[in-house]
C-alpha cells in the first residue's frame, strides 16, 4: 500500500470531525465504524464542493498556443 502523504493526514485531522454519538441518525444504531466512514465521506465531499466553488469564482482564461 502507498504511504499517505502527511498533508492528507493533516487535512483530515482539521476537516473531519465526528459529532457526538447522541447526534447521530438513529439508523446508525451506535455503529462507530459506519458513522466514521459516512461522516468522513460527507466532509470530503463538502470540501471538494467548496474547492470547486472557489475555482469557479475566478474568471476562466484560455491558454494561447
Amino acid at each position: 500500500m502507498t504511504d499517505i502523504p502527511q498533508i492528507v493526514e493533516d487535512l483530515y485531522n482539521q476537516l473531519v470531525t465526528i459529532p457526538d454519538e447522541k447526534d447521530w441518525p438513529k439508523y446508525l444504531g451506535g455503529n462507530t465504524l459506519v458513522a466514521h466512514d459516512l461522516y468522513s465521506f460527507y466532509y470530503g465531499l463538502r470540501a471538494g464542493f467548496q474547492l470547486a466553488g472557489a475555482l469557479r469564482e475566478e474568471e476562466l482564461t484560455l491558454l494561447e498556443e
